[in-house]
């Protein structure tokens, strides 16, 4: 699907299915000498394969969106730059400095979020993704990071929920400051969710260090495989709502 002016494609895949000897090696040579050199350095070999099937995903994701606009450019031709908290951004080729993107990986999946920010009005992006099998999101953690407000709604809830919606709240927070770009400068308790159902979205119902700013913040919350949660923060200049699909990344395959 072509990406609009006011769509977000979120592209995901299980690294596990990427991750034989000759797929790998296809990705590596999508990846710069610094990815490269990166990867190496893991210890164990699912973490250095899951790096390198996450960092092909997102210059796959932006070959994608060019194509989308009928121009043809190798995953290995980006180049990136960070700023100054270490989000990256587009460098090179040329035409591309305006693409929003997000790259988020945990255990057993990777996704990343992109948009052509200059002709949508999107200027912000962030999207995390997480495993309901994560372990140490308890109310005791919540307390330490979380705001009042989040931390009183999941107390009124027990059991198997409660573990959800505080793994719910913290994908939203982690998407939040990813796409502010600030990293952990914001206190995750300085700004407060109320959680969306099955007909209404997520709502930010307190910002006390970014209020100043005229960003229309926006969310969503998806669930693409049966094991994971994902959470994406869009902040544009307007107030329209973009389109947002989540789709596999077959195409590494």
């Amino acid at each position: 699907m072509e990406i609009d002016a006011a769509h977000i494609d979120i592209w995901y895949i299980e690294p596990e299915v990427v991750a034989n000897a000759e797929r790998l090696g296809r990705l590596e040579r999508w990846l710069d000498d610094e990815e490269l050199a990166r990867a190496n350095r893991f210890r164990f070999k699912e973490h250095r394969d899951l790096y390198v099937v996450s960092h092909a995903l997102l210059r796959g994701a932006l070959t994608q969106c060019a194509q989308s606009q009928t121009q043809q450019i190798n995953p290995a031709d980006w180049r990136f730059k960070n700023n100054a908290f270490g989000k990256p951004f587009v460098e090179q080729p040329d035409p591309y400095q305006n693409i929003a993107f997000n790259l988020s990986h945990t255990e057993g999946l990777a996704a990343v979020a992109v948009s052509q920010a200059g002709r949508s009005g999107i200027e912000y992006i962030g999207v995390d993704v997480e495993p309901l099998s994560r372990k140490g999101l308890d109310l005791a953690l919540a307390r330490q990071f979380f705001s009042t407000e989040e931390i009183a709604a999941a107390a009124a809830i027990t059991g198997a929920e409660q573990a959800i919606r505080l793994l719910e709240y913290w994908t939203l927070k982690e998407s939040f400051i990813k796409a502010v770009g600030q990293g952990l400068s914001i206190p995750l308790e300085s700004f407060a969710f109320r959680l969306g159902s099955d007909t209404t979205s997520p709502v930010l119902i307190r910002n006390d260090v970014l209020s100043a700013t005229s960003t229309n913040w926006q969310f969503w919350q998806f669930q693409p495989t049966t094991a994971h949660v994902t959470a994406l923060t869009v902040g544009t200049t307007g107030t329209h709502r973009p389109n947002v699909s989540i789709k596999r990344a077959d195409w590494l395959l």
